[in-house]
């Protein structure tokens, strides 16, 4: 006897793979009222096919009536094999054909279960007995947010950062202990022109000081840098008529992206702790997504970059981190992009280094925005505390 899943296909794709993500099947069958996005369609098939070895086949059924959609789909059934039929989400239709159809034709062999996809937990199984829950798995956030109809054009710039490692750890912390203070400068002194070299050896950078006030910055920031031991020297030197500030970096500081992009320390930082939380499958910074699914390498081609993304469960989790203090506009600015490329299920969070305002925390609250606010004063154990309180679900 084979099992096979019955599906009411719906546009959110946890909805169609929560129940392949816990048991095992022959086969799968997705019932729709209108034909899916092609795309969409495409990667869920190629999905399902990768990861669990099965053909999805998609049958169009009849909205006019329940009584027919129930006999459209017994044309695909046969008594000597079991259907499992899934009513989490999809349309009301499916599930009350599904209980016609269990109670009219009796002389199949049927179930139904249903799960909450946000606890990712079986709320409702008509048939115990027979469910054998297999190891778990989810999706990687670059299949995840093709099946939303984007692309994953690069995570961290093709650079695979681990997470784990000692040193790694060691040179975010000492990072962002340092420049966590001072915002302002940070970003300020990451936007000048640079470019670094290496000379018997060792590493320089060199920032051109064009404009009033950049001496001011870059003494605040070198006097952070060097504290810190990140910086081992550094001076002015006229090039071509030309201010520039010229410092060598310690052998130890080795990740070229924390130095240079002034955002990099915030997410990264992010990312450390979302790690050592234990709880997040997945979690990378800088997610370049190509908007519209079709990379095509043209400039004009619209893409965004995503600071943070972390799967939870099965559930994506969009991140922008701001040096700085949060705004209205930037709970906007993670909504659209959550709501577009993670689907209903998807959590927004803004993580900033200052306080907010009373307003943008009601706002946040509103937009079902998680807000962590004033990192700089949270020591990461905090930190890590303030992530987990707002993911229940372990």
């Amino acid at each position: 006897m084979k099992t096979y899943l019955m599906e009411f296909y719906d546009k959110e794709y946890l909805e169609n793979l929560i129940s392949l993500f816990h048991q095992d099947y022959d086969g799968v069958y997705f019932f729709y009222l209108q034909g899916p996005n092609p795309r969409k369609k495409e990667h869920l098939t190629q999905f399902i096919k990768e990861h669990f070895q099965l053909e999805a086949k998609f049958v169009k059924v009849d909205e006019n009536s329940v009584a027919l959609i129930a006999s459209q789909i017994i044309e695909v059934m046969n008594k000597d094999d079991l259907y499992d039929f899934d009513i989490t989400g999809g349309s009301e239709l499916f599930s009350v054909a599904t209980g016609y159809i269990i109670g009219k034709y009796r002389n199949y062999k049927t179930m139904v279960h249903q799960y909450d996809v946000k606890t990712d937990t079986l709320i409702y199984n008509n048939n115990k007995d027979v469910y054998t829950k297999k190891e778990n798995c989810t999706a990687t956030i670059e299949e995840i947010i093709a099946m939303n109809g984007g692309k994953v054009i690069s995570i961290s710039d093709g650079i695979k950062y681990d997470y784990s490692k000692k040193e790694l750890r060691n040179e975010i912390l000492r990072v962002w202990d340092a420049v966590k203070r001072i915002p302002y400068e940070w970003n300020k002194f990451c936007s000048m022109p640079s470019e670094s070299y290496i000379d018997d050896g060792k590493t320089f950078y060199q920032r051109r000081c064009n404009k009033y006030g950049d001496e001011k910055t870059v003494g605040r920031v070198m006097e952070r840098l060097t504290k810190f031991k990140i910086v081992l020297d550094w001076q002015y030197k006229i090039i071509k008529d030309k201010k520039y500030c010229i410092y060598e970096m310690n052998p130890f500081s080795r990740t070229r992206k924390l130095y240079e992009n002034s955002g990099s320390a915030l997410e990264m930082y992010t990312c450390l702790a979302a790690y050592e939380c234990n709880i997040f499958k997945d979690c990378q910074a800088s997610v370049l997504i190509d908007l519209n699914g079709i990379i095509t390498n043209i400039p004009a081609d619209p893409r965004n970059e995503v600071d943070v993304v972390m799967i939870y469960n099965h559930t994506p989790i969009f991140v922008s981190c701001k040096n700085t203090q949060p705004t209205k506009e930037f709970l906007y600015e993670i909504k659209v992009i959550t709501q577009q490329y993670g689907g209903k299920y998807a959590k927004a969070i803004l993580v900033a280094s200052e306080k907010a305002l009373e307003p943008v925390k009601q706002r946040a609250l509103e937009m079902d925005i998680i807000l962590l606010e004033g990192v700089y004063q949270h020591s990461l154990s905090e930190f890590k505390e303030e992530i987990i309180k707002h993911f229940p679900y372990i």
